[in-house]
């Protein structure tokens, strides 16, 4: 059942994604993604997004002036973009939840929820989120919301697995994700506050003892976003100033 509605989760949500995505003028928000990445070079770019897209480190911008060189600048193309890794997203969002579900399994008790409930209620998950009206407007436009998402969710799959298994691999996925994010909006960083919280937490109800499995990983984590966020560190005065 949970493939199933796995699988459903995705043919929908590509569908709301894609059709007809050339309908709608462009709009001036689209407008100024358009007009960073249409900059010649990348330096450009980067130089073009501080002013027309503030507050930024050009992540989407990038990726768009990227694709354009591959598939053009029609439109409905550019929006693709965005519709793709909206997409893409609805997977991540699968993995993320049967990630947190197995990680909290593991102090639950033995009567809780069996692998495939998880796994269904995870399939329950992306689809929803296949199917949200916020998602799909977002999927459906040439800004960098979607990239945001797919980077915060991918994230969140990676740092609910290092809880779980420590693993160095999931670790790398925190510090590349947590920049990715942070490159696509700085907004981002509010979701890494609510898991600073929830480490703090970690660590106090194991009375802050480095002997205990979870502190040592929750420090890790901790390094592993902070290690995220100095990746932009050469970028955050333009973006700060911008």
């Amino acid at each position: 059942i949970s493939i199933a509605l796995l699988v459903l989760a995705l043919c929908a949500g590509a569908y709301l994604r894609f059709t007809d995505l050339g309908a709608r003028e462009m709009s001036a928000d689209e407008g100024a993604s358009w007009a960073a990445a249409s900059a010649p070079t990348i330096r450009e770019v980067l130089r073009a997004q501080n002013h027309l897209n503030p507050g930024k480190a050009g992540l989407h911008d990038l990726a768009l002036h990227l694709w354009m060189r591959a598939f053009g600048e029609r439109l409905a193309t550019m929006r693709a973009l965005s519709a793709s890794v909206g997409t893409l997203a609805i997977l991540l969002v699968f993995g993320a939840a049967c990630e947190i579900f197995a990680s909290c399994s593991q102090i639950g008790d033995s009567a809780g929820p069996s692998s495939e409930q998880r796994n269904e209620a995870a399939a329950i998950g992306a689809l929803t989120f296949a199917v949200s009206l916020i998602t799909i407007k977002y999927s459906r436009e040439v800004r960098m919301y979607p990239f945001v998402i797919a980077a915060l969710v991918a994230q969140t799959w990676c740092f609910f697995g290092a809880l779980r298994s420590g693993s160095i691999a999931v670790y790398a996925g925190v510090a590349i994700f947590t920049a990715m994010a942070l490159a696509a909006h700085s907004t981002a960083v509010l979701a890494f506050s609510g898991e600073g919280l929830w480490l703090v937490y970690v660590s106090i109800a194991n009375r802050l003892d480095l002997a205990a499995i979870a502190v040592r990983r929750a420090l890790a984590l901790a390094l592993a976003v902070i290690l995220g966020a100095l990746m932009l560190a050469p970028l955050a005065p333009a973006v700060i100033g911008s």
